[in-house]
């Protein structure tokens, strides 16, 4: 029986809104999707622990209103950076060149939509709170494809965490306590070694200490931040740098001169860290809980940074640093601080960088004739 020319219509229609709706999963939404008033700049579904459904998305959040700060240079900024303008050195001669500093957040924090930027937020929600306020065809929502909990990294995800290494062993029988029992997968007396990396936490830790549980235990945290410095151009000279970290809690039992953090510079492997400090190294005493602790990198600091790249950092605890463990059988030292991971970007790791663009420019251009 041949369908009446409005039904077939409304069956092409769906069947066109469902071939639309597979080809979207496989791009990135646009500014089109809404959720309520929320303009959605991208979502995933996952599955939780028990097995439900939920979605995850980054939506549009406030205008940002001109400049983020007076002198910062608009062409500059970036999803996850922003750019100052400082000075111009050698003005007039062919060796004129611009200081700017740059602060670099781990994840995008703004998000350009209509030649204008705006903040970018995330949220989680039901399956169902978002499949009724969602505003897209209901075809290519079910169709959507889901990423299991394992799998999943979540929006903002700059890799950034800590590694731990634990080792138990007879340390209670005679065996002495030292850094490389600790760090070591297998020595002389059979101790076991159990490193883990985390990269999802919210937070994450900086630790040295040891404990004795009948057998001994040694346990080693070290910081791990990530960031993309691509807003930082070849040839540009660095004058100056910081690495600021919002710190949750901290535990400093053992106060001896090597109570304190820094910088340093991940390795291929827990062993190969380069572990020469590359900023200032302060106190655990001095240290502010539910605030920024600012390390201000030196020269070796500033050989990290990858310009034009990804940028990666360690963090480290003084005994880790100077390959001296803790011998206190009650006692350690430990700081906590907020990852990119953490809700909202009021306490995400943050790199301040300093630089000089390289020679040349607009004087190089049409002086030379």
């Amino acid at each position: 029986m041949k369908l009446p020319t409005t039904i077939s219509a409304v069956i092409s229609a769906l069947l066109l809104v469902g071939a639309l709706g597979v080809v979207s999963m496989l791009t990135p939404r646009t500014s089109g999707d809404t959720l309520g008033d929320q303009v959605i700049i991208s979502y995933e579904p996952t599955r939780t622990e028990e097995g439900e459904r939920s979605i995850s998305y980054e939506y549009l959040g406030e205008l940002v209103a001109g400049k983020i700060v007076k002198d910062e240079v608009l062409e500059k900024r970036t999803e996850n950076s922003y750019t100052r303008y400082l000075g111009t050195e050698n003005k007039g001669t062919k060796q004129e060149r611009d200081t700017f500093q740059v602060t670099i957040y781990e994840q995008p924090v703004y998000v350009k939509q209509g030649g204008k930027w705006y903040f970018r937020e995330e949220a989680t929600t039901t399956e169902a709170a978002f499949y009724k306020g969602f505003h897209k065809g209901a075809l290519a929502y079910l169709l959507t494809p889901i990423a299991s909990a394992a799998s999943y990294s979540g929006f903002g995800t700059a890799g950034d965490g800590y590694e731990d290494v634990s080792t138990n062993g007879d340390f209670d029988s005679g065996n002495s306590v030292t850094f490389a029992n600790c760090e070591t997968a297998t020595d002389a007396n059979g101790f076991i070694v159990g490193s883990s990396l985390d990269t999802t936490s919210t937070l994450a830790l900086i630790t040295a200490q040891y404990r004795s549980n009948g057998l001994g235990n040694c346990t080693i945290d070290r910081g791990y931040l990530e960031f993309n410095t691509a807003s930082v151009p070849a040839g540009s000279t660095i004058s100056a740098a910081s690495v600021q970290i919002y710190v949750t809690t901290k535990v400093n039992s053992v106060n001896d001169g090597q109570d304190y953090i820094t910088i340093t510079k991940p390795g291929g492997s827990w062993t190969t860290w380069d572990t020469t400090g590359a900023s200032s190294a302060p106190d655990i005493t001095s240290i502010t809980t539910s605030a920024y602790t600012t390390f201000t990198l030196n020269s070796t600091g500033w050989g990290y940074v990858t310009k034009g790249g990804t940028t990666t950092f360690g963090i480290q605890e003084g005994h880790d640093v100077a390959g001296s463990m803790i011998t206190s059988t009650t006692q350690g030292n430990s700081v906590t601080y907020s990852t990119s991971e953490e809700t909202g970007t009021a306490q995400d790791p943050i790199l301040n960088i300093t630089y000089t663009a390289p020679a040349g420019g607009a004087f190089w251009q049409f002086q030379d004739y």
